[in-house]
């Protein structure tokens, strides 16, 4: 659970409150500022932009996914794009990089700009670096 807790608007005891109930929860807290990208997204936008960099490389999507997991993510980075979006996942990209700079460089972020433009969007469409049907997707 990311807690952001914005300069001069989020009181301390806010703050406090909310990390308590994750905590309560359950939850593994991280107490963040106010920044772009947070926690999660500093972490998951290089691992995306290089993933851009070994799709393009020809790596093979599964063998993407499957190095992540065995490596202890509970997805692949390449299944991650289609959940969340191709379109989602090319604005925090474009959003990051223009950021953050270096830190999020990897392969060439037109690739999801070529797959919006042909309605390629990820699983929301049936379509994104799998092929997605009611029973299962397609690599």
């Amino acid at each position: 659970l990311e807690v952001i807790k914005a300069e001069g608007i989020t009181s301390d005891d806010t703050a406090a409150a909310v990390v308590s109930v994750g905590i309560k929860q359950g939850k593994t807290v991280v107490p963040c500022g106010d920044r772009p990208g947070f926690y999660v997204n500093r972490s998951l936008g290089p691992m995306l932009a290089s993933c851009v960099s070994l799709v393009q490389d020809g790596v093979a999507l599964p063998d993407i996914d499957k190095a992540m997991l065995k490596y202890g993510f509970p997805v692949g980075p390449v299944s991650l794009c289609d959940e969340v979006g191709v379109d989602v996942a090319f604005h925090v990209q474009e959003t990051l990089q223009k950021d953050l700079g270096v830190r999020m460089t990897g392969g060439d972020s037109s690739m999801f700009k070529a797959f919006m433009d042909a309605g390629i969007l990820g699983k929301k469409a049936g379509k994104g670096f799998y092929l997605y049907d009611k029973k299962q997707k397609k690599g």
